[in-house]
C-alpha cells in the first residue's frame, strides 16, 4: 500500500528530528493530509503506529488534518521523554 511507504518516511523523519534535538521520544505527530490525496486517513495512521514500533516515534499519538489540495506534510512533531 502506498500508505504504508508515506508512513514509513514520516517516522524515519520524526526519529531523526528527535534524534536532532536529542529527545529520547516522540509523543506526538502532528500531519497534514490533502482531501486530494489517494491515502486513506487510517491507513496512513495505522502504517506510522506499526512503522514506529521500537522506536522513539513508539507511542506517540497520531494526529491527521484533512486540508485541502493533494499533498502529506509532517507539521509538526511534539518531542517527550520515553
Amino acid at each position: 500500500m502506498h500508505e504504508y511507504s508515506v508512513a514509513r518516511d514520516i517516522v524515519d523523519r520524526a526519529v531523526r528530528e528527535a534524534a536532532r534535538q536529542s529527545a529520547t521520544g516522540v509523543a506526538a505527530i502532528y500531519i497534514a493530509l490533502g482531501t486530494e490525496a489517494s491515502i486513506d486517513p487510517e491507513a496512513l495512521a495505522l502504517g506510522i503506529e506499526v512503522t514506529a514500533q521500537g522506536t522513539v516515534a513508539g507511542h506517540a499519538g497520531i494526529r491527521v488534518r484533512r486540508v485541502p489540495g493533494c499533498s502529506v506534510v509532517l507539521e509538526s512533531l511534539e518531542l517527550g521523554e520515553l
